[in-house]
């Protein structure tokens, strides 16, 4: 299984909470977007 990044620099801090809030209320579309976003797979340098 390939590794993964993790990359949170673009991430605004209030669209996470607001992401966060509304998983909490169980839509979870907005926090998978976010994951979507963050993810990506780790290339060897």
């Amino acid at each position: 299984m390939p590794a993964t990044f993790l990359n949170w620099r673009d991430v605004d801090p209030a669209g996470w909470s607001a992401a966060c809030q509304q998983s909490a209320m169980g839509d979870l579309a907005p926090l998978v977007a976010i994951f979507r976003k963050v993810v990506s797979e780790a290339r060897e340098i």
